[in-house]
């Protein structure tokens, strides 16, 4: 009741007083309320990457804002928002080795309660939400299997979600979902340390183009201002040169990392397996209310990648 109040809400772009949210639970569930309040942030996080915030401290009014780097929360105010799926979605690709089969996909939203030809409350027209418009929006690539056949799809990322998120965010929010952090996925978190750095990259080559043309400028200016920038540039190189170390063991570092965890052995890998965590559980179950689903949700041991449960 609390999430289907904050939802009509944020639609019409109100506020909620601390009172109304009270008053929704009711005096029987009073004294339950902080619990029952944790719990209804905790579900717009996961489904619709909200956030749940106190926006009048005087009158102690709430209102949802995005939480997630893409901005493809909604296409009108009124429209609830699917960055949550999207994201989960963009996690799925990460983890399939960046791009999964249309089958893969389709099995994970099986589990939401989302069946392809079949209307979702929240997603409308699941085929047409993932294979039109988030491809039209940029944030998926949806093509076919080279040489396949008969023919088969899959899944990537699009260029807006590469440049609007990034692996460690999609892990981030992955790890919340299990109730972890991003480090306790070895092989997911090396390859996003490498995504990090190579993002880094261009800035820091840019950085440097400016500080060469900067040292050039000053070389102009006379003998003084010579020597001046030879020991601006000596100092420059130096860092430079302690960057590009330090860059090199963090890069070494985390191909090791990526490289042990993905030579590990499938044993060890189903050793690490896990349950369902009971936040994802919980937000699956509103998914599936929401959607309607009728019978055969599918499996909830989730997508599996080297024996491992992949949420």
């Amino acid at each position: 009741m609390l999430v289907q109040l904050l939802l009509e809400k944020h639609s019409s772009g109100e506020p909620v007083p601390r009172a109304a949210l009270q008053k929704t639970v009711g005096r029987k569930y009073r004294e339950h309320f902080p619990e029952i309040f944790r719990c209804a942030a905790e579900r717009l996080e996961l489904v619709f990457g909200l956030e749940l915030r106190e926006v009048d401290a005087r009158s102690q009014s709430y209102a949802l804002v995005s939480k997630l780097g893409l901005a493809a929360a909604a296409t009108s105010t009124r429209e609830l928002p699917k960055t949550g799926l999207l994201m989960t979605l963009l996690g799925v690709i990460f983890m399939k080795g960046n791009r999964a089969a249309e089958e893969d996909i389709w099995e994970f939203l099986h589990m939401l309660g989302v069946y392809e030809g079949r209307w979702h409350l929240i997603f409308g027209e699941p085929r047409k939400l993932l294979t039109q418009d988030l491809v039209r929006q940029g944030y998926l690539e949806y093509r076919q299997v080279p040489a396949s056949d008969p023919p088969r799809h899959e899944f990537l990322w699009g260029p807006r979600a590469r440049a609007e998120t990034s692996k460690m965010q999609v892990l981030q929010v992955l790890a919340k979902i299990n109730d972890t952090v991003p480090s306790c996925f070895p092989e997911l978190y090396a390859e996003a340390l490498l995504d990090q750095e190579e993002r880094a990259g261009p800035r820091a080559s840019a950085r440097g183009a400016s500080a060469t043309a900067t040292a050039r400028a000053a070389s102009a200016m006379g003998a003084s201002a010579a020597a001046t920038t030879a020991t601006v540039r000596g100092a420059s190189a130096a860092a430079a040169s302690a960057w590009g170390a330090s860059a090199a063991a963090t890069t070494a570092t985390a191909r090791w990392a990526l490289a042990s965890a993905r030579g590990a052995s499938a044993a060890a890998a189903a050793a690490t397996a896990t349950a369902w965590p009971p936040a994802l559980e919980a937000a699956l179950g509103f998914l599936r209310l929401q959607g309607g689903a009728r019978g055969g949700g599918g499996s909830s041991s989730g997508l599996q990648r080297g024996g491992r449960s992949t949420l």
